[in-house]
């Protein structure tokens, strides 16, 4: 796509799935911090939903400057949570230069706050580069603008139980890359895609059975 269309789209500063492109980012999906977190936070099943590169420039609005969800238009809670972001800082996360803001405990209400409680309650989140920023995907936040003089460097991972669907399908990006192990087999989507067909389904659950 070229750059214009990529403007037009509002992805310009956005790189997706960068997984499926260097193996630094596949090392940096499959972190054995961050999937041991996973687990005890989810339990066994859970599935990598998405891989973002995100550049937050000086010069340069990004659509992120405005409050969102991770999980965006779902305006409902649950019990427990469903998903996280883990935001993988590349540069230092500060009030300069960018930093993500959010606003604690918003992921427990359904309506998005007036702006007298915004201004009382947001918080930039601080982190050096190198460390991972993890919050519920519910909770309403955005990116800070950056009066810094260097882009703000990251990358965001969603992770979150099966029923939420992949928003690129990562084992088809992957191109037929072989994932010995079964677990992160399934981390990755390759368990929870739709059957291709009514005969390869009842062939899931014979194998399940």
């Amino acid at each position: 796509m070229d750059a214009a269309s990529l403007d037009a789209s509002k992805d310009a500063d956005v790189a997706r799935c960068l997984l499926a492109y260097e193996q630094c980012f596949f090392d940096l999906a499959t972190n054995p911090v961050l999937v041991g977190f996973c687990k005890q936070l989810f339990g066994e099943s859970f599935v990598l939903l998405q891989q973002n590169g995100l550049i937050n420039r000086p010069s340069r609005e990004h659509y992120q400057l405005r409050w969102h969800r991770d999980l965006p238009f779902q305006h409902w809670v649950a019990s427990k949570p469903i998903a996280i972001a883990a935001l993988f800082c590349i540069d230092e996360f500060n009030a300069t230069t960018g930093g993500t803001y959010a606003l604690p405990g918003s992921h427990l209400h359904e309506a998005f706050p007036s702006e007298s409680f915004v201004r009382k309650h947001q918080e930039v989140m601080t982190a050096s580069p190198g460390t991972f920023i993890v919050m519920d995907a519910m909770a309403f936040h955005r990116a800070g603008r950056n009066l810094s003089d260097a882009p703000r460097r990251a990358v965001n991972h969603l992770i979150g139980l099966p029923f939420l669907a992949q928003q690129i399908d990562i084992p088809t990006m992957l191109a037929g890359r072989q994932v010995e192990d079964p677990f992160l087999a399934a981390y990755l989507g390759y368990k929870w895609g739709p059957a291709s067909s009514v005969e390869a389904w009842r062939r899931g659950r014979l194998k399940g059975a």
